[in-house]
C-alpha cells in the first residue's frame, strides 16, 4: 500500500517537513506498523499551486474534459498515485491554512474512497485547523481516521514556537511529538484498516448482499481500485458511463442497465449484485472510466 505523506505548509521558512519528517520518523520505526506499506513524502509547496485557477470544475474531471494547466495536472497525477494519505498540518490564526485548502480542492475524484490521518501542530496543536481539515474531508467523501494526532510547540508561545518560525524544530518540541508516538501509530493502524478494507478481498468479502450495499461493485480510477460510492450517481443527471473493454465484465451503460443483473439507479443501485468473484478475476487490469464523477 502506498501512502502519501503530506506537508501542508507553503510558508517560507516553515518547520511543516521537519515535523513530517519525524513523524515519518516513528511510523517507519515500528516495524509491525509500517509492514506492506510505503510512505512517499509529497510536499504541496513543491507544486506551486495558485488559487485554484482552471475553468472546469474539479468534479467534473474526467467525465467532462481534463485539466489544462501543468500545475494542476502534476498534483492530480501525484495524488492519484496513492492508496492513503497522512496529512501535516499547520494551524494560522486558529484556522485551516489556505494553501492547505487549496491544495485539497484543486481535486476531487482522486481523493474519493480513500483513506486518511489528519496530524496538526500549532500552539495549542493546531486542533481547530485539525478538525476544519476532518470536515472538509469527510464532505470529500474520503474515510477520516477516528485518530487525530495534535501536536503542540513545548510550553505554546514559547521558545520553541519562535523557532518554528524560522523553520527548526526545538528539541523539547521533538520530545514531546516522540513521546506522542503511541497515538500517532494508532492513527496510522486505523489508517491501514480503511486501506485494507478497501482492497479487492475486502470489498468482495462485503459484496455477497444488494448491490444497494456497493459491496460488489467496484471502480477503477487511474492506478487504483475503489470502491463504488452512491455519490458516483450524483453527478451527470444521476448516471454512469463507462468505456467497454475485453478485460473488463462490467460495464456501465447510459441510461441503461449494468451487466450481471444490476439495474443503475437514480441514487443508488437496485437488483442484485453482480458475482464477485467474475469481478476480481480482472481486478489487476487497468480501465479507464470516463464519465463516472
Amino acid at each position: 500500500m502506498k501512502i502519501a505523506l503530506i506537508t501542508a505548509s507553503t510558508r517560507t521558512p516553515r518547520v511543516g517537513p521537519k515535523i513530517a519528517s519525524l513523524v515519518q520518523e516513528i511510523i517507519t520505526g515500528d516495524g509491525d506498523a509500517s509492514q506492506n506499506t510505503k510512505i512517499i513524502p509529497v510536499d504541496i509547496a513543491d507544486f506551486n499551486l495558485p488559487v485554484f485557477d482552471e475553468i472546469i470544475m474539479p468534479a467534473l474531471v474526467p467525465s467532462k474534459g481534463s485539466f489544462t494547466k501543468p500545475h494542476a495536472i502534476a498534483w492530480s497525477s501525484e495524488i492519484a498515485k496513492y492508496d492513503g494519505y497522512i496529512f501535516v498540518i499547520p494551524e494560522y490564526n486558529h484556522g485551516l491554512a489556505g494553501g492547505t485548502k487549496n491544495a485539497v480542492d484543486y481535486l476531487y475524484n482522486e481523493w474519493i474512497g480513500k483513506g486518511v490521518v489528519v496530524i496538526s501542530y500549532g500552539i495549542f496543536g493546531g486542533k481547530s485547523a485539525n478538525e476544519q481539515l476532518n470536515q472538509v474531508l469527510k464532505g470529500m467523501k474520503l474515510q477520516v481516521t477516528e485518530t487525530r494526532p495534535a501536536l503542540a510547540f513545548h510550553d505554546g508561545v514559547g521558545p520553541d514556537l519562535w523557532l518554528a518560525g524560522a523553520g527548526d524544530l526545538g528539541e523539547d518540541t521533538r520530545k514531546d511529538i516522540i513521546a506522542q508516538s503511541p497515538e500517532i501509530l494508532k492513527a496510522f493502524a486505523e489508517l491501514k484498516g480503511l486501506m485494507e478494507k478497501q482492497s479487492p478481498k475486502e470489498v468482495a468479502k462485503r459484496g455477497s448482499g444488494k448491490a444497494a450495499e456497493f459491496g460488489a461493485v467496484s471502480c477503477f480510477y487511474k492506478t487504483g481500485i475503489r470502491q463504488l460510492l452512491g455519490s458516483d450517481l450524483f453527478m451527470c443527471a444521476g448516471w454512469c458511463t463507462a468505456v467497454a473493454t475485453a478485460c473488463f465484465d462490467i460495464v456501465f451503460y447510459e441510461m441503461g442497465a449494468l451487466r450481471k443483473g444490476v439495474t443503475l439507479g437514480l441514487v443508488g443501485f437496485e437488483g442484485t449484485a453482480a458475482k464477485a468473484s467474475k469481478f476480481y478475476k480482472v481486478r489487476k487490469r487497468r480501465v479507464t472510466l470516463k464519465n463516472s464523477v
